[in-house]
């Protein structure tokens, strides 16, 4: 998370970068930080904190690709994952079908095989995984297990 995404866009996307994501709570306004991206041909994701509601994305539903709903506060790996948030996944997904929206739903934050496939039942496609793998034995077993969720 970066305060001002919309100063680094341009970078990432020199970097390489396909698709750009930025939080919602962010201080870019959040139409002219899609516009840049999209400018730079890349596609675009937003992020929401564990106490945004679902709702504060539903007026960029159509105009992103990807929502990433984070399932623990940002900042540093480990945390507990709030199951709380798999109301949010399953109403951004509600949202979107019934707009008519191909959306990736992403969950970054406490993912295992238990919660992994919580947050695929609720509707996600795209699992974040990190100390989960990390700290694992055979972190490339574990990776396959996560496909078959």
């Amino acid at each position: 998370m970066i305060s001002n995404p919309i100063d680094y866009v341009k970078d990432f996307a020199d970097a390489g970068a396909d698709l750009i994501c930025f939080h919602l709570e962010s201080s870019s306004n959040v139409c002219d930080t899609i516009k840049k991206i999209r400018d730079c041909g890349k596609k675009v994701g937003i992020s929401l904190k564990p106490n945004t509601p679902a709702q504060a994305i539903f007026p960029y539903i159509n105009d992103i690709d990807m929502a990433l709903v984070m399932t623990v506060e940002p900042g540093f790996g480990g945390q507990s994952f709030m199951s709380d948030m798999m109301s949010k996944i399953t109403e951004i997904r509600g949202y979107a079908n019934k707009s008519g929206h191909q959306l990736d739903i992403q969950v970054d934050g406490g993912v295992n095989l238990e919660t992994g496939k919580l947050c695929v039942n609720a509707g996600a496609n795209i699992l974040v995984a990190g100390s989960f793998l990390f700290n694992s034995e055979n972190p490339y077993d574990m990776v396959e297990a996560l496909k078959l969720i």
